[in-house]
């Protein structure tokens, strides 16, 4: 079983927000490093990027979305 960790970059408008990491499964959909996020920010609408390239659909896999990358 893979595991990922996520380091969050706060843009402009999170600014006063520091790094945030995340430890996921790969086995486990985009949708969850979402929600993660959401809870963490208190934010109901977020745009959420993979390398400043493209947003996954949420119903992708992690594992998936890093096979994309090699």
């Amino acid at each position: 079983m893979f595991f990922f960790v996520f380091t969050f970059i706060p843009l402009a408008s999170l600014s006063c927000y520091s790094c945030i990491s995340y430890q996921i499964s790969g086995r486990d959909k985009f949708l969850k490093v979402i929600e993660f996020l959401r809870r963490q920010l208190h934010q109901d609408t977020l745009f959420v990027y993979i390398n400043s390239a493209f947003s996954p659909n949420p119903d992708e896999l992690v594992i998936d979305l890093y096979n994309v990358r090699f």
